[in-house]
């Protein structure tokens, strides 16, 4: 910038104007980059080619200066004055004192600028959220704000003013506007939740509603930073009259700005928010901003005294009425999270608004460097509480605990001797209390937020008073860091960061991240890894398997609470030992922690895992997958949270519904161990209660009420599950009747039989299969007899045969299809093809037959390259050789 003002000012009365017009070209430029870099570059092609785009902006630059210079007379800084056709009036005589005072000035501006940018920035991730998008959003309105006055300040109308007089009211004026801002912090997001109102939470409206988000940050910030733009041409002006030197009086300003800007930086996050919170902080910065209005009106000649007398009054009486006024923020709207309410309908008044935290009290509330943390405790029941981290609930002592316990139990019972333990995040400490069950060496807690960790005691009942253990070790770092640094090995690994549509969380779900973790185990070690299905559609989630097994070869997923997930991934197979499992289950300790989340018995505890090593694999695909230098997740997190609906992905590979496959513990276990009436009991209601699958409830108490008919519990679940799972209709109701009025008619059968086999196929589970034979043979009995018919319902069967893992009716079915086929090749184009080649080669790769899989395999990929179940097929059969060999 100072070399760029020494080439372009030729007059010294154009100083201004042309200092302003290159600042504002400069600014403008940084919010064109923003967008570019924040929304387009890094989420398309990545850090690398962002990087590199940006170097070769740069090098074209200079390149381009290089060649100009070349027509250019070499730069020879000089003194410049006033030409004959400018009245000297203009020009205003600054004494050496006026000059210090305008130079310091500059420094304090500096160092308020960056100040408020950072506090506005903590301040608003609380009602917009804390995505890369909500971030770029911030920093364009930031620096947009500055932009317009730098464009403001080059306009000839400001040239009939005194620029130091001047000078001394925008620093005022930055201050005023940002005390009339905060006036109305309370009301944004109520505001904000109203405004999302007229949006469908839909992909398609995303980027609208960031615009939206932009204007109301723009509109918060316009004022305070369009005085900051206007101020530094102000005194590269001044300073550049009194020395009657361009360059070296801008390369000054510049210098001391942005020193005052590192200042500010360190102070605000190291000292200002940590010590005293947002809200003083912003008055620090204004009590910043006044002070360097003071600092020219004390000493400036040209103020007389009752100019002065009476901005010294106007100031004082404003900040101090501010203060008293304003004592303190509403800690409750701060906390409020309005961003996770879009989509649902906001209150019809601002009191309703404020009156919907009235249900809880604050008992901890800090703001930290890295975020604002508190702790809230429900008035009508004391026991339950949140820890709540950016206005977003991070732990809780009710909704939460399955998943915390069960990211502690799980690696705890599965590793035969866990002694080094790594955990990232603290949370409420919940997961590690469930860790010191158990006769560990040592736990190494990674967490950044010192709040976080302040607030332990809140929860002491929960996580055992882990803090204070002498085998815990609390450390204040990023995991990441820690995970370089250390050279240690762990027997497990604990990750359960926050939600990856928050900004820099995605790289704690990224691959490099997963390598550091693969690399700090011990051979025999196990990595678990919390992720979420609420707030993420298949996309996501399959992206985020992606990443983990591209690391992990052996991996499983297992469950939570509804639309919670945990990971589980090692280097080699987990052999478990059921007698090992038993024994620890036997411990009061462990015994008494599964039992506060409604688990009491090992079958309970192992129908928690859904997913085998081998489902895993079917399940996941080389690409794409999440890196630090394509940050896939950052990007694509915040949409999908935005539109707010879960995922259904994983429960279409759910292996407690497939007797085909023995990859779970389950199955294994209860051959040794066959479950009890209470297992089963315990089983369904934790099903029912807290993971939400309603499917294996419903299969379980089938199977349970079939072994103990009269059983009242077995009986009531039963019709609980059932209504559950929406299997209840008028329509199955009248259909009994009818059959039974009208038996001979072909469809009311069919239809009866078809609810009848999808209720049986949804029962069936590992412990029990409900046969489909009979409403099979009802389903060929009134099938019409001409070949196409029959062929079509042989082909529709085997598949239902297969899905319900009845293997020997499935090869019957296709038997009887093939033999059709052999007779009238042509038949095939009558009916659905796909699926006949489908069920072909799902049921020669269980008989081993890989010759006839290919065969069948190729033909579905001829006929119809996009069918739904091709690349479950594909990884199955890649599985079945990688095994075979």
């Amino acid at each position: 910038m100072p070399v760029l003002s020494s080439f372009f000012v030729e007059r010294l009365q154009d100083a201004r104007k042309e200092i302003a017009s290159l600042y504002f070209l400069n600014s403008f430029g940084a919010v064109v980059g923003v967008v570019f870099a924040g929304f387009i570059l890094i989420k398309e092609f990545g850090l690398d080619v962002t990087i590199y785009s940006t170097a070769f902006l740069n090098i074209a630059a200079g390149l381009v200066g290089l060649y100009l210079s070349r027509t250019q007379i070499k730069l020879i800084e000089h003194e410049l004055v006033p030409t004959e056709d400018i009245n000297s009036k203009d020009f205003i005589e600054v004494d050496k004192q006026t000059v210090k005072r305008v130079i310091l000035v500059v420094g304090l501006s500096g160092m308020a600028a960056l100040l408020y940018e950072m506090v506005w920035v903590r301040l608003l991730i609380n009602f917009f959220g804390s995505s890369t998008y909500a971030f770029s959003i911030m920093l364009m309105a930031f620096i947009g704000g500055i932009t317009l006055g730098s464009l403001a300040v080059s306009q000839n109308f400001l040239r009939k003013y005194n620029y130091i007089k001047l000078l001394a009211l925008l620093q005022a004026a930055i201050a005023f506007s940002t005390m009339i801002v905060l006036l109305f912090y309370e009301r944004l997001p109520y505001y904000l939740w109203k405004v999302s109102a007229l949006f469908s939470n839909s992909p398609e409206s995303f980027d609208l509603f960031l615009a939206v988000e932009f204007i109301l940050c723009f509109s918060l910030m316009l004022f305070p930073t369009l005085f900051m733009g206007m101020s530094l041409p102000l005194a590269s002006e001044i300073i550049s009259v009194s020395n009657k030197k361009i360059g070296g009086s801008v390369g000054k300003v510049f210098s001391v700005n942005t020193l005052g800007t590192v200042v500010g930086v360190v102070l605000t996050g190291l000292v200002f928010i940590p010590s005293f919170g947002i809200k003083i902080t912003f008055e620090i910065g204004i009590a910043l901003n006044l002070i360097a209005a003071f600092l020219i009106v004390s000493k400036y000649n040209n103020f007389i005294a009752k100019e002065k007398i009476l901005f010294y009054s106007i100031c004082a009486v404003a900040f101090c009425a501010y203060l008293i006024l304003f004592p303190r923020w509403n800690e409750k709207v701060l906390l409020s999270g309005v961003f996770r309410s879009f989509g649902a309908t906001p209150p019809n008044s601002f009191d309703e608004f404020t009156k919907g935290s009235d249900d809880d009290e604050i008992i901890f509330y800090k703001e930290g460097l890295n975020a604002t943390v508190a702790v809230t405790q429900s008035l009508r029941n004391k026991s339950n509480k949140r820890l709540i981290i950016n206005g977003k609930p991070d732990a809780s002592t009710y909704f939460d605990m399955p998943t915390q316990v069960l990211l502690g139990e799980i690696p705890m019972m599965l590793h035969p001797n866990p002694q080094n333990i790594f955990v990232v995040g603290f949370g409420s400490g919940t997961t590690i209390g469930s860790v010191l069950n158990y006769p560990v060496n040592k736990i190494i807690c990674a967490e950044i937020s010192k709040e976080v960790i302040s607030a332990a005691p809140l929860f002491e009942r929960e996580n055992k008073n882990c803090a204070n253990d002498p085998r815990v070790s609390i450390i204040n770092e990023d995991a990441v860091t820690l995970l370089k640094l250390s050279k240690e090995k762990y027997d497990v690994i604990i990750s359960e960061p926050s939600n990856p549509w928050v900004a820099g969380i995605g790289n704690l779900f990224s691959k490099e991240y997963f390598e550091k973790c693969y690399n700090s185990l011990a051979e025999n070690g196990i990595m678990v890894q919390w992720f979420h299905l609420y707030e993420a559609d298949d996309d996501v989630v399959k992206l985020v398997l992606n990443t983990f097994s591209s690391v992990f070869p052996y991996s499983q997923l297992w469950g939570g609470t509804a639309n919670d997930i945990i990971l589980v991934g090692s280097k080699k197979e987990i052999v478990v030992s059921w007698e090992s499992i038993n024994k620890k289950f036997a411990l009061l300790s462990v015994k008494s922690d599964f039992e506060r989340i409604g688990i009491n018995n090992p079958f309970s505890f192992f129908a928690c895992q859904s997913v085998s090593p081998r489902g895993f694999f079917t399940m996941t695909n080389r690409f794409p997958t999440n890196s630090e230098i394509h940050p896939r997740l950052e990007f694509l997190a915040p949409r999908v949270f935005f539109v707010g609906k879960p995922s259904g992905y994983i429960y279409l590979f759910d292996e407690k519904f497939d007797t085909l496959s023995s990859g779970l513990y389950i199955k294994e276990y209860v051959k040794k161990y066959p479950p009890q009436k209470s297992d089963l009991l315990n089983t369904i209601n934790y099903a029912m209660a807290v993971s939400n699958n309603y499917r294996f409830a419903f299969g379980l108490s089938k199977h349970l009420k079939e072994i103990f008919p009269n059983d009242y519990q077995a009986n009531l679940q039963y019709s609980l599950a059932y209504e559950r799972l929406g299997i209840v209709n008028a329509r199955l109701l009248s259909l009994e009747k009818l059959v039974y009025l009208f038996p001979d008619s072909l469809q009311i059968n069919k239809d009866y039989n078809n609810i009848l086999l999808n209720e049986k196929i949804n029962a069936s589970t590992f412990l029990h299969v409900f046969s489909i034979k009979s409403e099979s043979d009802s389903f060929i009995e009134t099938t019409k007899p001409d070949s196409v018919s029959r062929l079509s319902v042989y082909i529709q069967l085997a598949k239902a045969f297969l899905q319900n893992s009845e293997f020997q009716n499935a090869e019957e079915m296709l038997a009887v299809s093939e033999k059709l086929l052999k007779g009238s090749p042509t038949l095939i184009k009558s009916v659905k093809s796909d699926d006949f080649y489908y069920a072909g080669a799902m049921i020669n790769l269980y008989k081993k037959e890989y010759e006839k899989v290919f065969g069948y395999y190729m033909a579905l990929i001829n006929h119809n390259p996009n069918y739904e179940n091709l690349f479950r097929l594909r990884k199955l059969v890649t599985w079945h050789l990688k095994m075979e060999r």
